[in-house]
């Protein structure tokens, strides 16, 4: 027993030898032999550390909201769930810009369905930038930045009379869709399962418009996270007419409402653009104040425009 101890301390004495002699690089190498040693351990017999249940070595697969094999109906009323929670939404915690630079300016946006919209935004040195409306009744867009300094307004009847005429980028039933408060049609959309990892689904719908023009809505949905991350509008031609893009999604606590709070709208046969990064929504507001969806007076410079091409009846 004594000579067995003895042994035993003389391989000790010699490993703690062997150590000092070991220089950093060396001992560098092999602690990296050890933790290679050890992960496969794990990999092969799995392994679990004191006070670390749930460890491991490789990212845990993220668990997907909807599964790869859902039906068309699953999947749309999914995306109306969400939408039947929010009827309206306000904010006025937005910074507005363009070309990838976001400005905090006094903005305000709202939403209500089915077709009440206002976008205004305005620097206090320069004054109003944008103003893009709807209500019940009538549309309207303008842009300090657009090569049209009127403000073209236009009644829901005559939409397609004018985006003939005009080209006009600004469609607000299908921009009402885009900002979430206006549920999908099921009977519209066909699927287009994914072709790639990423698993973005493709809603497509074929649509006459206004001015009898066949367009193609496109819908992009995130399966994973199961949100919208996109809607197009193409023309006959398969020309992209509005792109919505809709990301930094975040719930609501009281409605349980997950909404978008960075938006960018891109219109590029017009070569317009628009990101808005919005900070707290307040999600079914009491109530709107009904002027919101009324244009200001001060903007009728765009009465004559709209005499010559979108005439009241």
């Amino acid at each position: 027993l004594a000579r067995r101890h003895g042994v035993t301390d003389e391989m000790r004495a010699t490993g703690a030898r062997q150590l000092r002699d070991i220089g950093p690089r060396q001992l560098s190498i092999h602690t990296m032999f050890v933790v290679l040693a050890f992960a496969g351990s794990c990999l092969t017999t799995g392994c679990q550390l004191s006070g670390a249940a749930n460890f491991s070595l490789w990212p845990v697969p993220q668990k997907c909201v909807l599964p790869p094999n859902m039906t068309k109906q699953e999947l749309i009323r999914h995306l109306n769930h969400n939408v039947s929670r929010v009827h309206s939404w306000q904010s006025t915690d937005v910074e507005i810009g363009t070309a990838g630079v976001l400005f905090k300016m006094d903005a305000v946006i709202a939403v209500q369905q089915p077709r009440n919209f206002r976008l205004r935004a305005a620097f206090a040195a320069t004054g109003n930038e944008a103003d893009l409306g709807s209500n019940r009744d009538r549309f309207w867009f303008w842009m300090r930045r657009s090569p049209d300094k009127y403000v073209l307004t236009s009644s829901h009847e005559q939409a397609g009379e004018v985006q003939q005429m005009m080209k006009f980028p600004f469609r607000p039933d299908w921009l009402m869709e885009t900002l979430g408060v206006i549920p999908l049609d099921e009977s519209e959309f066909s699927m287009e399962l994914p072709s790639d990892p990423a698993g973005v689904v493709r809603l497509v719908a074929n649509r006459v418009s206004k001015s009898g023009e066949t367009v193609r809505r496109v819908i992009l949905v995130d399966t994973c996270r199961g949100y919208i991350i996109a809607h197009e509008l193409y023309d006959a031609r398969d020309r992209l007419i509005a792109r919505a893009t809709l990301n930094d999604y975040q719930l609501d606590a009281n409605s349980g409402a997950s909404l978008p709070h960075e938006i960018h709208l891109d219109w590029p046969l017009a070569r317009l653009a628009l990101t808005m990064k919005i900070g707290e929504i307040d999600v079914n507001p009491t109530a709107i104040p009904e002027q919101t969806w009324q244009r200001s007076e001060e903007r009728r410079v765009g009465q004559e425009c709209r005499s010559r091409w979108a005439p009241d009846h």
